[in-house]
């Protein structure tokens, strides 16, 4: 698909900030053990500088449409990306815990801001050919940063310490927010006295008449889609953790480490695959695939505790971040129309978000009561299944005709 430069420089640009943003979280789980014995605490309380970061994370996805127009989108943007960078920064001198939590604070809603919902807006605003090719790829920026980051970033906590890794990671994001800040880039392809690619767009948010998604296919879809998203965030956070189940099966740090690359490389593969694959298929039968593989990832793992098990469930493990983003965004459109998207989404990633800071701490406090980290990978395989029901059911019988002519 050939993309004019105008519009590659609008994708080069979400794909940074959704890359810097998620990057800037999926990682955290490298920080835990060493903050861990410099600060004397336990694994629940040094997760939950996952949880607050994830927490305002997600206020700052809800707020961002409604903050964010054409006349501000340059100012907001480029002040958001300087305050996530600048509060991953001073978290390499935090002298405590209650400090790093308020710059997690800061770091989670400034970059929430310039992550999943922004960055669809702009892509559905600017895309009508190619969408679900161009937000997969965009999506899978989050894992090429993170496992591009992932061995870098472990390598300079074990010579240099975890300071010194907030200060490379927060270099790196000011690589990744570049693009955005420096390139000319608008809202919506009107901004710059374009068109979409692909022709006009058939429905807009505010088309007038257009009936809302509860008189066209029932209310009771946005509590299914909430309880796919709160599933998938659910499974998606456990990556984080994967140093951590490394230790408890008594595998070396290099072998979780290698488990989170391996999760990374497959997060940002995934996504690209499972936009192609919903180009030809639509979203719902590889979606219903991605969740078995997990799902059997998962067991696996849980019968045979060895490095290449650990590798191959890492692996696995990685799509849970194409469920997380690719997924919701195109079931929603999906579900909703377009003329509901904007104001539809935001729910949808505000309800995942916070399910996912949720289940960042209650994995760490399970593991803690319990020492193992079985009870949680058990809770996550029937999610796993509860999503594959919750995709037959949101897909009824008018949504898998529309597949099937797409």
């Amino acid at each position: 698909m050939r993309i004019p430069k105008q519009y590659a420089m609008v994708w080069l640009a979400v794909c940074g900030m959704i890359g810097a943003s998620l990057s800037l979280k999926n990682l955290a789980g490298l920080f835990f053990t060493p903050m861990e014995e410099t600060f004397g605490v336990g694994r629940g309380a040094v997760s939950l500088t996952l949880t607050v970061n994830n927490l305002l994370l997600a206020a700052g996805e809800y707020v961002s449409p409604r903050i964010i127009r054409g006349d501000n989108f340059r100012v907001l943007t480029r002040a958001c990306a300087l305050c996530a960078v600048g509060a991953t920064l001073l978290m390499g001198w935090a002298p405590n815990l209650a400090v790093m939590y308020a710059l997690c604070a800061l770091r989670g809603f400034a970059s929430g801001m310039l992550c999943i919902v922004l960055g669809t807006v702009v892509i559905n605003n600017w895309f009508v050919r190619g969408n679900s090719i161009v937000t997969g790829v965009a999506m899978a920026a989050g894992g090429i940063g993170s496992a591009l980051l992932s061995p870098l970033l472990a390598r300079v906590i074990e010579t240099a310490g975890w300071r010194a890794g907030y200060r490379a990671e927060a270099l790196v994001g000011l690589a990744l927010y570049a693009p955005l800040i420096l390139l000319p880039v608008a809202l919506r392809p009107e901004d710059r006295a374009l068109t979409p690619l692909g022709g006009a767009r058939v429905q807009t948010e505010d088309a007038p008449g257009a009936e809302t998604a509860e008189a066209q296919r029932g209310g009771w879809r946005l509590p299914g889609v909430l309880l796919l998203v709160v599933s998938a965030n659910a499974v998606s956070v456990f990556s984080s953790h994967m140093p951590g189940v490394a230790a408890s099966f008594a595998l070396s740090a290099s072998v979780g480490a290698a488990m989170l690359s391996a999760s990374m490389i497959t997060n940002a593969g995934g996504k690209v695959l499972l936009g192609a694959l919903s180009e030809r298929f639509g979203v719902r039968r590889p979606a219903m695939v991605y969740a078995a593989l997990i799902a059997a990832g998962m067991l696996f793992l849980l019968h045979a505790r060895t490095a290449t098990a650990a590798l191959l469930f890492g692996a696995l493990e990685g799509l849970a971040f194409s469920l997380t983003t690719v997924v919701p965004a195109l079931v929603t459109k999906d579900v909703f129309g377009q003329a509901n998207y904007r104001r539809v989404f935001p729910l949808v990633m505000l309800t995942g978000t916070l399910a996912n800071a949720s289940f960042a701490s209650l994995i760490g406090w399970s593991y803690d009561a319990a020492q193992s980290y079985r009870p949680a990978m058990l809770t996550l395989v029937a999610l796993l299944a509860l999503m594959l029901l919750l995709l037959l059911l949101l897909y009824g019988k008018k949504l898998v005709e529309s597949e099937k002519r797409g």
